[in-house]
Parts: C-alpha cells; structure tokens; sequence
C-alpha cells in the first residue's frame, strides 16, 4: 500500500510557497527490473518523490533545503537553459535538474542515478501512443555520463544497469563488448545472480531484444 498527502512547502530557493504530493509510505512486492526499477507499488511513485520549483528551476529531492554551492549552480544561464531543453513535465526536469547539479558538483554517481531516475519517466510517457518515438534523453545521459566518469567504476551493479541501458538504447555491439568485459574483469567477485544477469543479457542481445525485463525473467532462463 501507498500512502500519499499533502504538504505546504516553501522553495529554499526562491521562497515561492505551494503545495506538494508526498510519499508517507509503501512498498515492493517482487524483483526490480534489470535496471533496478522496483517492482510495484514503489514502482509507480517516481513522480511524487522528487520536486521542481516551476518560479525559479530549483531541482531537489527536498525543495525546502539547499546548500551555498547548490545555489552557485543554479543561479547560472547554463543550468536554466538546461531545464528548458526539457518540455514543462516537473518530474523530468526535476530528475535532470538534479543529475545536472550534481554532475557539475563532481557527484557522479548521484547524477548518474538522478538521469536513471528521469529515462524511468520517460519509459512511462513512451507507453503513451501520441509519445511512443520519444527520445529517452534520461537514459542518453545516464549513458554519457557513465563512459566519461563511471567506467572504470569497481561497483558491479552500476555496470549491470549501464549494460541493461545500452541493450535498450539498440546499443548492441557496445552492449556486448560490455557484458563480455563484466565477466572478464569482475571474473572473481561475480555473485551467481550477477552472471546469470549477463548471460541473461547476452541472450538478449544476440536477440536484438530491446524490451523491459526483471531480476526474475534473467534468474528463471533456461
């Protein structure tokens, strides 16, 4: 079950007051996608769990704090202009601002995560028919990011969901090249869910297999 209610909020930033819709509670019943999406219920609160000042741009987890060098970043032309490259969706430009922000502040690994978070988004307004061509710009920068920043990461699971990322994008061949050099250079330390992961992944790509799958499809394969 989820709960939901409202709370007033005043922007850390601006001070622009409104109310929001916050996640008191909920809960996960099954395996989380490849991606690390969870399972429902908490798949479907994406939204609600990040917030957007539609007065000033700011992106926070939490609109009502913020740090002096948070603020530098989005006191800048160059982080406005970003937040406008997107269409007025407040989750999307609530995930990227983030990603955005903490990619400028060195945090690689949170803006990673923060533009995983938005290509989850955009996977939900693909399911739309007026929007099913709709560029997953989430997951395109989730992907740069990680080769400039990430790649050399020793963090097995940030492979894992690059590697589930790059089949999606159709990225086969470097999707390959990939999951061949997790096994290689991680050879040692795989976890028997992780390898099958991979081989699940390569079966995948062979296939040219561009669908949404969960721990469980890629741990029951024969």
């Amino acid at each position: 079950m989820t709960t939901r209610f409202e709370k007033h909020v005043k922007c850390a930033n601006c001070g622009r007051e409104r109310d929001i819709v916050v996640i008191g509670s909920t809960s996960s019943f099954g395996y989380s996608d490849l991606d690390t999406r969870p399972a429902p219920l908490a798949r479907y609160i994406q939204e609600d769990l990040v917030d957007y000042c539609p007065n000033c741009c700011y992106a926070s987890y939490n609109i009502e704090k913020i740090t002096d060098e948070v603020k530098k970043v989005i006191d800048t032309k160059e982080y406005i202009e970003f937040i406008y490259s997107f269409p007025y969706n407040p989750p999307i430009r609530g995930y990227m601002g983030i990603g955005y922000i903490n990619l400028k502040l060195g945090k690689f690994k949170e803006a990673f995560h923060s533009f995983l978070e938005a290509s989850w988004i955009y996977d939900d307004m693909s399911l739309k028919k007026s929007l099913k061509d709709i560029t997953n710009v989430g997951r395109d920068y989730s992907l740069n990011l990680f080769d400039k920043h990430l790649s050399n990461t020793e963090e097995v699971a940030l492979h894992l969901i690059n590697l589930d990322q790059l089949r999606r994008n159709k990225d086969f061949d470097k999707a390959k090249e990939r999951s061949l050099g997790i096994l290689n250079k991680f050879s040692s330390k795989l976890e028997d869910m992780e390898r099958k992961i991979v081989e699940f992944q390569l079966k995948l790509i062979e296939e040219k297999d561009t669908k949404t799958y969960t721990v469980e499809n890629a741990l029951n394969d024969k």
